[in-house]
């Protein structure tokens, strides 16, 4: 019996990214993209996890299926269009709920340009 050997090639990373996005159902996206432009301030919004599960439920997904599909794991795709995106987790007093914030990267060419032109 002759084996063949790899068959199957690993993942890297562009697809594990693509595969990624294809896992996080269409209605978790719009509802981040939702509740971003509703909070929308000054280039920043914080968009509370309990915001996205409770509007999830009522479309008939339960916080089981979110969490253990991890779908709230949205920050590298948001990333990817031009977010910078933290996860902010309560402390274990639990003083606050946890959060995202996303706020719009700056290009360093866009500060450059911003900047005044010289005088002469």
């Amino acid at each position: 019996m002759i084996r063949t050997y790899r068959t199957v090639s690993p993942i890297n990373p562009d697809e594990a990214a693509g595969s990624k996005r294809n896992q996080i159902p269409d209605a978790v996206i719009e509802e981040f993209n939702r509740l971003i432009v509703r909070n929308l301030r000054s280039g920043q919004a914080g968009v509370s996890q309990d915001e996205v599960l409770t509007a999830l439920e009522g479309q008939g997904y339960s916080r089981k299926e979110v969490f253990d599909n991890n779908w709230l794991d949205v920050e590298g795709l948001y990333r990817q269009v031009g977010w910078k995106v933290e996860y902010i987790k309560p402390d274990p007093d639990g003083s606050f709920r946890a959060f995202f914030r996303f706020t719009r990267k700056e290009n360093k060419q866009q500060q450059f340009l911003a900047w005044p032109e010289p005088r002469k």
